[in-house]
């Protein structure tokens, strides 16, 4: 066919193709795509189809570059454009204001100085906070949102509630980070921990836990374990530190509430503790010493997070002894007590060598608050007493009909009582103080110590004579000051669930340990909170998104412990999980308990259903 015949077939082709087009449709017909007159440079560089979008398109947004256009192509009237351009449609923007006013949140809030203590401040004040990566200013506006005050949500949100904000830039943030999971860099890191601590708090674990992993496998991507980073200049080197810390620290905690093993091994850990942050913010090199090294004389007085990072290892390592307990994977009662001594002899140790200005005091605490450390000397108190606390729960004497405990130390009674009352008073203390002894209070590491002491004291109400545990003094401890320890901390966590569903699962296990407990000793309720004093009151009718818990659905199967110190750790494991799946361990742990202490009774098959029925009708728990 000749040249000349092959262009009259594609004319006729082109005019078929027009007729077509102004009469009905035809399926399989080209469909018109709009042109955009001109990409930005990423784009003609990767040679892929842009958008158009400004101030960033849609493939920059989602490999989270830096989005440039040939000059003069923006027009002064295009710089005041939203700042996030979010694929999920235009009701998700968020204005340069409005991140602004987050951003200040965030860096302003006490409760936030643990995870943002890994941000260079000098490149995140005003405006330079824009120029960050889409992904990590999402990050940050989200978890800030949490703990916005009325007047800035009144002011810049049109009196949009705080965890409707956050629940909107967390949509942003998960579309991100997933478009973003296979590029990793500090930011990425940092981007996802936040994510994580936000979920950890709002009450959704499993994205916690997500998130958290995730950022551990970009950490360890790079390497950031090591100090394998000498050519970059010290800024940087100090930020790829922070950043794995923070990894470490999101890991340890989330572990905890979720009931998850620990990714990251501390032995292979070599990089340094985090250096003063006066270092830190003039780029000034710093010499100190990793984890595994002595800490004495290295800090300065007005930095502690070093030392709070030293006790979270330990921590770390206390809770994964109890969480090996609770599953069952620790070989006998005997070992677990040897590591239990060795884990009480180390805090001591360990706490004995602080300075004396880290020890719990109010005027300590005063000054560390001017200096504007205050929640972090907090963190330290509540992580050395939570930790002195739990090593001393696990040697009660949990007197139960198919048990006997007489065999434990009687000395563990009184020092654990000793512990619960001083986190109790602690946190009475900064709660019954000014916002900012509040916010220094207010953190998911403060309210695992509260939640423990809470475990004490609803066990010292139900062992109403001490006196006759052999070789335990009598308690000066009056039943009233016992309820009105609990009352404190029930104000404290009720404080928090309305922004944190985290603190309203903690509720919850208070709520069914207290009847587990009177169910055990008994047999009836000895104390009785009520719902409006756990918090209950306006709680939605509504089931959880997973209401139903199926078999093979990857949950545990509740395991059947001899003793009750174990049912009782499980049960507090289970914070992290729906409420429909603590209700399942709860039923299934009152079942065996009433089993095994009415064996061999009269009681009838029928008549222990009708007793169980009403005790989760009576608990609230159905």
């Amino acid at each position: 066919m000749s040249l000349d015949s092959q262009s009259r077939t594609v004319g006729k082709r082109r005019q078929q193709q027009q007729i077509d087009g102004d009469g009905d449709s035809i399926p399989g017909s080209e469909r018109k795509r709009p042109r955009t007159l001109q990409a930005c440079l990423p784009c003609r560089r990767r040679k892929v189809k842009c958008n158009g979008a400004k101030p960033r398109c849609h493939n920059c947004a989602r490999f989270d570059d830096e989005c440039q256009w040939p000059s003069g192509n923006v027009s002064s009237g295009q710089v005041n454009v939203p700042l996030m351009i979010s694929p999920l449609g235009a009701h998700e923007f968020l204005s340069g204001d409005q991140a602004l006013c987050l951003s200040k949140a965030f860096f302003s809030s006490p409760q936030f100085s643990l995870v943002g203590h890994a941000f260079h401040r000098p490149t995140f004040e005003g405006r330079q906070f824009l120029e960050q990566p889409l992904l990590l200013r999402v990050a940050i506006c989200s978890l800030a949102a949490l703990q916005l005050a009325d007047d800035d949500l009144e002011r810049y949100f049109s009196r949009e509630d705080g965890p409707d904000v956050s629940n909107r830039l967390a949509l942003i943030g998960q579309t991100l980070s997933r478009d973003s999971s296979f590029h990793p860099t500090v930011e990425n890191i940092l981007a996802n921990a936040l994510l994580g601590w936000r979920e950890l708090i709002a009450g959704s674990g499993n994205l916690a836990w997500l998130y958290t992993g995730l950022a551990i496998r970009m950490a360890q991507v790079l390497r950031l374990g090591k100090e394998y980073h000498q050519r970059h200049p010290a800024v940087e080197r100090e930020r790829r530190r922070r950043a794995m810390w923070t990894a470490f620290i999101l890991d340890r905690l989330v572990s905890y509430v979720m009931a998850r093993p620990q990714a990251i091994g501390v032995h292979k850990l070599r990089i340094q503790l985090p250096c003063p942050n006066h270092h830190y913010v003039f780029g000034e090199a710093y010499s100190g010493p990793n984890i595994h090294q002595p800490l004495l004389g290295e800090v300065s007085n007005d930095d502690i997070l070093a030392y709070v990072i030293r006790v979270i290892n330990l921590w770390g390592g206390c809770t994964d002894l109890f969480a090996n307990l609770a599953i069952g994977e620790t070989s006998s009662s005997a070992q677990f007590e040897i590591e239990l001594r060795q884990m009480e002899l180390t805090i001591e140790t360990w706490t004995a060598q602080l300075p004396d200005r880290l020890h719990w005091s109010p005027e300590n605490y005063a000054s560390h608050k001017l200096l504007g450390i205050g929640s972090q000397f907090i963190l330290l108190q509540m992580l050395i007493l939570h930790i002195q606390c739990t090593t001393q729960h696990g040697f009660l004497p949990f007197e139960t009909l198919f048990v006997s405990e007489s065999g434990r130390d009687s000395a563990a009674v009184q020092s654990c009582l000793a512990y619960a009352q001083r986190i109790t008073e602690i946190a009475t203390l900064l709660f019954q103080g000014d916002d900012v002894d509040r916010a220094n209070l207010t953190s998911p590491f403060s309210g695992i110590a509260i939640a423990c002491a809470a475990n004490v004291w609803i066990w010292r109400v139900h062992v109403n004579d001490i006196s006759q545990i052999e070789g335990a003094e009598t308690s000066s401890d009056t039943d009233q000051e016992i309820k009105s320890y609990l009352a404190s901390i029930i104000a404290i966590l009720k404080s928090w669930a309305k922004t944190w569903k985290l603190a309203q699962s903690w509720l919850d296990v208070i709520g069914i340990l207290t009847q587990y407990y009177a169910t055990i000793y008994t047999g009836n309720s000895a104390i009785n909170l009520g719902e409006q004093e756990l918090g209950h009151e306006g709680r939605s009718t509504e089931q959880d998104p997973d209401q139903e818990v199926e078999i093979g659905s990857g949950f545990p199967e509740p395991p059947d412990f001899q003793d009750l110190f174990r049912r009782i750790y499980f049960l507090n494991a289970a914070v992290g999980e729906s409420s429909t799946l603590r209700r399942q361990f709860a039923r299934f742990q009152n079942h065996s308990s009433w089993t095994q202490i009415w064996l061999g009774s009269l009681l009838s098959s029928q008549a222990l259903d009708d007793h169980l029925a009403g005790f989760d009708q009576d608990a609230g728990l159905l």
